[in-house]
């Protein structure tokens, strides 16, 4: 059997039945525009019989720029008989496709990165108080110890939580409450850094902790910055930033 397929400048194609069971086989998505008995309408040519498409006015081109190479191939083997204009008209419709194919590949957007912090193998004596201290900070919190972390934080240090960002007395009564008991810091990897009389420290965390009265943990990347004042070291900012990784530790077990 042989299938007549008119192009919409009016000129024919003719395909052999063993060619289109080919086209379907070698190419996976061939994208078919055309009027059929059902109106004009877009459809799929890949795992489809040969059989659905019998008389038709379209145009068709892959849709998939990794396709390419094999329709053209195909092409180029095929018996199909294309004669004068509708050589032109199929082929410029060919290379528009290409073009706009190729420029949509060509527009997807990167993925995001998915790098993270690393613990050095070594640190200054300043960049491991640091870490000292914010390791007991969170042995502070969880214990609810406001009396030490109220010496810790700056008056003018800032929370920044999931769900809103406050100043150290909001910080305080929510932990002494237990508004947010801050259960267990399991930490990955640590980042230091100093600049001057200012730190920045980045850690890589799960966070179990109670909110209200129902027990979550959490993926962070939290930001904690401190400034030395008369050679003490004050938190000045605290940030919680979700991650998108899904949470290692095994709440079960601990």
């Amino acid at each position: 059997m042989a299938h007549m397929i008119e192009n919409i400048g009016g000129s024919s194609v003719t395909f052999s039945q063993d060619e289109f069971k080919e086209l379907n086989a070698s190419v996976s998505s061939i994208q078919i525009q055309g009027k059929t008995s059902a109106g004009r309408a877009i459809r799929t040519f890949g795992r489809r019989s040969a059989a659905e498409i019998l008389r038709a006015e379209f145009f068709f081109y892959p849709r998939n720029v990794n396709d390419m190479p094999c329709y053209f191939e195909f092409l180029h083997r095929s018996t199909t008989h294309i004669e004068g204009e509708a050589m032109k008209t199929l082929m410029l419709s060919l290379f528009l496709s290409t073009l706009i194919a190729q420029s949509s590949y060509a527009q997807q957007p990167p993925a995001p990165p998915t790098e993270t912090i690393k613990t050095a193998a070594t640190h200054t004596p300043e960049q491991q108080e640091v870490i000292n201290l914010s390791n007991m900070k969170w042995d502070w919190m969880a214990d609810k110890k406001v009396d030490s972390l109220e010496t810790l934080f700056d008056d003018r240090a800032m929370f920044t939580h999931m769900g809103g960002t406050w100043g150290k007395s909001q910080e305080l009564a929510t932990i002494k409450s237990g508004g947010i008991w801050y259960k267990k810091a399991f930490v990955y990897a640590v980042d230091v850094r100093i600049f001057g009389n200012t730190a920045v420290v980045l850690e890589d965390m799960d966070l179990q902790a109670v909110v209200g009265a129902r027990e979550v943990t959490n993926p962070f990347m939290v930001t904690e910055v401190y400034s030395k004042e008369n050679g003490k070291w004050k938190l000045i900012q605290l940030t919680f930033s979700h991650l998108l990784r899904p949470v290692k530790v095994d709440s079960n077990k601990n």
